[in-house]
């Protein structure tokens, strides 16, 4: 004989019972409400599939929660490591102002420039 038999009219009751709120979300006000979700007791396992099943759900339930956690810490690494780096990039450009104005002071007082400016003028 074939070892998949289809399951008795008990069996396939309970495997309707089983897959009929598949898409709902299980969020229950009383044990009643709860028992709509919870495996028949025909269903081998069932009370094995039920605690995994509640397990689950409160997985999902808290992971809202725990994505919002890791993107603010993201979030707050990334400003971090950004306001790091303006940091750097502000003390950069002081330092090339500062070197910009120390090499014009120096071309200010440099004698061959200054001679040939007050040639310049006197030939104007």
């Amino acid at each position: 004989g074939s070892q998949h038999a289809s399951p008795s009219p008990s069996k396939r009751g309970a495997l309707k019972s089983f897959f009929r709120d598949k898409n709902k979300r299980a969020t229950f006000t009383s044990e009643a409400d709860k028992d709509r979700f919870l495996v028949h007791q025909d269903v081998p396992k069932n009370s094995e599939i039920n605690d995994l099943y509640g397990r689950l759900n409160d997985m999902v339930e808290n992971l809202d929660s725990k994505i919002s956690n890791v993107v603010k810490q993201h979030e707050t690494d990334f400003i971090n490591a950004y306001k790091g780096h303006m940091y750097n990039v502000h003390k950069e450009i002081k330092k090339l102002k500062d070197q910009a104005e120390d090499a014009k002071e120096k071309t200010r007082k440099d004698p061959q420039l200054i001679k040939l400016e007050k040639d310049r003028d006197w030939f104007r």
